[in-house]
């Protein structure tokens, strides 16, 4: 009686089946009332989640953080799919803002797209 044979190669996880996702176009921003920022995304097939990224013009990328609604750093929790969009509140909308997202696939992480344009302050 033999559980398992040592000359089988085990099966590969499901999780790691597929391809990376390509290269998103760039996400758009809409300044929205009550000091709010509206960032929009197309998702593309086989997109399990999206990671978003915000920064005033010249300042420090921060990741937008799925589980929480807020700006924090990297290794935040994606935008689960079939969401598209998010709304960042209290932002200081004298500053120039702009977004990139990447897209998670099963296999893994893709790379991120071009920053938005930029809003105006």
């Amino acid at each position: 009686f033999v559980l398992f044979s040592m000359k089988r190669k085990p099966k590969p996880s499901t999780l790691l089946a597929g391809r990376l996702p390509g290269t998103p176009p760039a996400p758009t921003i809409e300044v929205v009332p009550k000091r709010q920022l509206k960032i929009r995304w197309q998702l593309a097939e086989d997109v399990v989640a999206t990671a978003v990224a915000l920064r005033s013009i010249g300042g420090t990328w921060q990741v937008y953080n799925g589980g929480t609604g807020r700006l924090g750093p990297r290794g935040s929790q994606p935008v689960l799919a079939p969401c598209r969009e998010v709304v960042l509140d209290n932002m200081d909308l004298s500053l120039s803002y702009e977004a990139s997202v990447c897209f998670h696939s099963p296999a893994g992480c893709g790379p991120h797209s071009p920053p938005s344009p930029p809003t105006a302050p």
